[in-house]
């Protein structure tokens, strides 16, 4: 029996199944359903809702509460990045309620499993570590902000009674009922974790699709190179070619899913991220303690580390989509009679002169080039906040 190496279908039948536990389901309203099940379907898709309105009354409270904390500048850095990334946060779960089916559809086309053989044949080893290690790190990243979260005010609790809260909470520490600590910390623990779980699976879903549909570029790349060594004759060639193209067109229509889905949440993550990364690092610069300094050091490199993961599965996508177009130039296809064929050709090589990645609401690609900008413009923002703090 063929051993499976990685199978897309498990993990994305896992994915659906933990949606569902927040309450997002991915049916369709306009299929015949019964009775129970539209409304089974309509209080899931309210309960979301209602799940995502928790939350921003949650984060807006906490914002708020920043902001009328004590008045420097590290708080006001602090409150600012906190609201950044509670609209992106926010927005996202938006996104993600509205573009459901569409997730859900391009999940189902890209259910694929790959054998050892396929992996040595295809030669598409490194793309399936890249998986693992993105999946590793996001299980251990998930499970580390909520013991980050719980680890110092459960210990205070426990050794010294003090009723304390997760960072950017909306309740004080030390100034609530007694009463009401047990229900307000665990509403705090549930949005928390509503989040983690929320923003996870979201960012889980596109790298791994991302990667599906990279490994698919690089198979129908090899697949062309070893055309003319794979097949007999002229009809068997054509009629592979054939194949080929029609699966270069799916793959290009799985694209445009993929940046009509996920665009606007790039976008969202590049400028907040941008913004945020750089607030930090100003954060770091005035803090006048050095554990404090190292935090927010830290905390800086792990927010660019998430725009370069970002950027890196975007350059994964296009590198893959331009092994394609090598591939072809290179399997032959002008020696070919058939005038279809050689049409058919000439205008995948011209449609292949942009390459296919996904983009950012159409303003740049998702690449490591966007990285580099990403950077560029963190660090004039980063400049000009020191020299305004230099002027006070």
């Amino acid at each position: 029996m063929t051993k499976i190496v990685v199978d897309f279908h498990f993990y994305y039948i896992k994915c659906i199944k933990i949606f569902n536990l927040i309450s997002l389901v991915f049916q369709d309203y306009n299929k015949e359903l019964s009775r129970k099940e539209y409304l089974k379907i309509l209080s899931f898709d309210a309960l979301y809702l209602l799940l995502t309105l928790n939350a921003t009354v949650f984060f807006g409270l906490s914002t708020h509460l920043l902001y009328n904390g004590e008045n420097n500048v590290k708080t006001l850095v602090f409150a600012i990045s906190s609201t950044l990334s509670m609209i992106r946060n926010i927005l996202r779960f938006i996104i993600i309620f509205r573009k459901k089916m569409e997730i859900g559809d391009v999940m189902e086309i890209m259910k694929t499993s790959y054998d050892q053989a396929q992996v040595d044949e295809f030669e598409i080893v490194a793309y399936l570590n890249y998986f693992k290690l993105m999946r590793n790190m996001l299980l251990v990243s998930a499970s580390f902000i909520m013991l980050f979260l719980n680890i110092e005010p459960l210990i205070r609790l426990i050794f010294h009674g003090e009723l304390n809260f997760p960072i950017n909470s909306p309740f004080e520490s030390g100034k609530i009922n007694i009463y009401l600590y047990p229900f307000a910390y665990l509403w705090t623990v549930f949005n928390y974790t509503y989040i983690v779980i929320n923003t996870g699976l979201f960012d889980f879903v596109l790298c791994s699709l991302i990667i599906t549909l990279a490994i698919e570029f690089r198979i129908l790349s090899t697949n062309f190179k070893t055309i003319k060594t794979r097949m007999e004759g002229n009809d068997e060639i054509i009629q592979e070619m054939k194949l080929l193209i029609d699966r270069h067109n799916e793959l290009f229509i799985i694209k445009n899913k993929l940046e009509n889905i996920f665009s606007f949440p790039l976008l969202c993550n590049l400028l907040s991220n941008s913004f945020i990364a750089c607030f930090v690092a100003f954060s770091a610069t005035i803090s006048s303690g050095f554990t404090n300094m190292i935090d927010q050091a830290f905390l800086c490199a792990v927010i660019l580390l998430l725009v370069y993961t970002q950027c890196f599965f975007g350059q994964m996508l296009k590198d893959a989509s331009e092994s394609v177009v090598n591939a072809i130039y290179e399997c032959g296809w002008e020696d070919i009679n058939d005038i279809q064929i050689r049409r058919a050709f000439i205008s995948i090589i011209q449609r292949s002169q942009k390459t296919e990645c996904l983009t950012i609401m159409k303003f740049g690609d998702v690449t490591l080039k966007q990285f580099s900008t990403v950077l560029s413009y963190a660090y004039s923002f980063y400049t000009v906040f020191c020299r305004l703090d230099a002027q006070q």
